[in-house]
């Protein structure tokens, strides 16, 4: 009897335990909705915004000043445009300006100039050491700048389309830690972009994922730890003269470094004659990664290492990636006078079409340590491989299927020193493994039919060093 007491009593204590824990909760929940505050509404611009607190837009705004609609001076701020706009009619004017402040988010709908600006200074969003800032669910169009970022950190810009801008689709420097996350950057044309699409300068921890770009790029020009992941870019303005993604510049002294650019695809038809897809300007510690690059450009490289004015550029892998013509190159690597690019490494990758050369390394500067390995390149219309004069020390060849390319399987100029050409399976070529150089080791190479006699397309031409075909034009600045 008394155990039954002891238990009775027992589920009495704990159902009265359970119901005071239930009790609790509601009365927490109850007192928390209570001490809730509406948004403070924003109803007219020019505002400025001095407390934290959540604001909502409840009315379309249109601003004809020239300074600033909305000023955030306070931290912890929350703007919802809860779907309804802000127009700007004048050029000079910036839509949002935040500085010196963290935790902001600006959320919901359409932030634009008028009319398209020419050239001019305006801004969308403006933010100046901002700490830890949102934006999401934005329409930005018809600026000159869409989002300008400077000496800001932990920016999220997220879920949004940035449009027509004619200086930059988002400007950032200098800055840490930005994600740019499921965005669209569209430009009409590409005579807008007086910057570049997305320009980053001396940005560290940068990660660009599940974006869309039409007519526009990505320059970034000193960054480390920047990443490009899951992006697709197309350029369809023939007048565009730039690489769809630039890593480096040669004019700083200090390079990209720590880059990844993997799982992404970039188009460029029609391209202008100078315009690459990839360009490692100046770059450090870079791995391409299971990237797809077609471009029409007769002149150019589809991916360039260097280019005309490129500086010293090392420890590159590009790896499990797809290059197809009708360029003139596929992947081109051009060294200028004075010049060394070194640890190159080309693997796994298929290279197709060209009709110069599949790969080719260019002087007058030098490369030196390059490996290229258990690659198939095949199907154009000139060398599968070409080395100039005097560019190449210290290279390997290895276990590369070449096949079907109107000229040389591989040709190794005159000054081109200590290399391996070995294990490569070379058929159906122009000709064999060309070897003019010093104390290259040739060794198990496998060639057979290599008396291939092909009708070139119309713009396939042979490789004339005297004529300099650079890798593609980079910008500086």
């Amino acid at each position: 009897m008394g155990l039954y007491r002891n238990i009775a009593c027992f589920a009495v204590t704990l159902l009265s335990l359970t119901t005071l824990v239930a009790d609790s909760g509601s009365s927490v929940t109850d007192k928390h909705c209570k001490t809730c505050k509406p948004p403070i509404p924003i109803t007219h611009v020019p505002c400025k915004i001095v407390k934290p607190g959540k604001y909502c837009v409840d009315t379309n705004l249109c601003y004809k000043g020239c300074e600033v609609a909305i000023e955030v001076r306070a931290s912890n701020v929350s703007i919802n445009f809860n779907n309804h706009s802000l127009t700007l009619k004048n050029p000079k004017a910036t839509a949002i300006h935040a500085k010196d402040i963290f935790e902001l988010t600006i959320e919901n709908d359409k932030l634009s100039f008028d009319e398209p600006l020419d050239n001019v200074s305006g801004s969308l969003i403006h933010l100046e050491h901002v700490n830890k800032a949102t934006l999401d669910n934005l329409y930005l169009h018809n600026a000159a700048v869409g989002v300008k970022l400077e000496h800001c950190s932990d920016i999220h810009i997220v879920r949004s389309q940035i449009r027509d801008c004619n200086r930059a689709n988002i400007f950032a420097r200098p800055a840490d830690g930005i994600v740019v996350d499921n965005c669209n950057f569209y430009n009409e044309t590409v005579d807008q972009l007086a910057v570049a699409g997305l320009y980053f300068d001396e940005v560290e921890n940068c990660r660009i994922t599940d974006s869309q770009f039409c007519n526009s790029d990505i320059f970034a020009r000193k960054v480390k730890g920047f990443i490009v992941d899951r992006v697709e870019s197309v350029v369809k303005d023939s007048n565009y003269i730039y690489a769809m993604c630039q890593l480096g510049a040669a004019d700083t002294e200090i390079p990209a470094r720590e880059c990844i650019i993997k799982n992404s695809t970039f188009i460029s038809h029609p391209a202008n004659e100078q315009a690459s897809c990839v360009l490692l300007s100046h770059a450090e510690g870079v791995l391409v990664d299971g990237c797809t690059a077609r471009n029409d450009a007769s002149m150019s490289s589809i991916f360039a290492i260097g280019g005309e004015s490129g500086a010293n550029t090392k420890n590159v892998k590009i790896v499990n990636s797809i290059f197809a013509g009708p360029a003139a190159f596929n992947i081109g690597i051009e060294a200028p006078e004075g010049v060394v690019h070194s640890g190159i490494e080309i693997s796994n990758c298929v290279l197709e079409e060209a009709y110069m050369a599949n790969l080719v390394f260019q002087g007058p500067g030098m490369m030196i340590g390059c490996a290229v390995k258990n690659n198939t390149i095949q199907t154009g219309a000139g060398d599968g491989i070409m080395a100039e004069e005097n560019t190449l020390q210290g290279c390997s060849f290895l276990g590369n299927l070449i096949a079907n390319n109107c000229n040389r399987a591989i040709y190794l100029s005159s000054g081109c020193v200590d290399n391996m050409v070995a294990d490569n399976k070379v058929f159906r070529n122009g000709d064999d493994i060309i070897n003019d150089g010093s104390h290259n080791l040739l060794d198990d190479n496998t060639e057979f039919n290599n008396d291939l006699e092909c009708v070139p397309s119309s713009t396939a031409k042979k490789h004339d060093p005297s004529k300099r075909i650079h890798g593609a034009k980079g910008k500086s600045s």
